[in-house]
């Protein structure tokens, strides 16, 4: 069973503490790279699940949890690739925001310089602060959604944590 402890290990050693992070899930707005650390964290949880499985029964009591909700809400596309972004597939309004903005920024570099090309500057700014709007939308509504999901993660951490301290004690 070496290489799952190899394997557990290298997942402890690039999890991060997100309990900060998941404390204010429900209560504010979450950054986009917050967003993305808490879907690697889901992602690792996935992995840790597959590995710990070969290992369990030596360690009675420790159960990880999946929670594909909370992946589904940050990889809606469900790739289970480790990027995270927040892009159309979230909202329509802001694909048609930055369709706008891209059309506006084409537009403008075809316009040479004079009122025209100001007026569509201006209204590229309309478009970006649509787009911004919007994206603070989408962060607000994840994670509000995810918030649901900060017990179920909380308890993987811990057992994380659990873990963790008993493997390096057989050390």
């Amino acid at each position: 069973h070496a290489p799952a402890f190899d394997g557990i290990e290298r997942l402890f050693s690039q999890t991060r503490d997100l309990r900060g992070t998941l404390a204010r899930a429900g209560v504010e707005a979450l950054t986009e790279v917050e967003l993305f650390e808490v879907k690697r964290f889901l992602l690792q949880l996935v992995e840790l699940k597959a590995a710990f499985a070969q290992v369990a029964p030596r360690f009675e009591g420790i159960t990880f949890t999946d929670l594909p909700d909370a992946l589904a809400l940050l990889d809606p596309g469900g790739h289970r690739a480790a990027g995270f972004s927040i892009d159309g597939a979230y909202s329509e309004a802001l694909a048609t925001a930055r369709a706008e903005k891209r059309k506006l920024e084409a537009q403008r570099r075809q316009q040479p310089e004079g009122p025209e090309r100001d007026a569509l500057l201006y209204a590229r700014r309309t478009a970006v602060a649509e787009e911004e709007r919007e994206t603070l939308r989408v962060r607000r509504a994840l994670s509000q959604a995810l918030a649901a999901h900060v017990p179920a993660m909380l308890a993987n951490i811990e057992w994380i944590g659990e873990l963790d301290l008993i493997l390096q004690k057989g050390k």
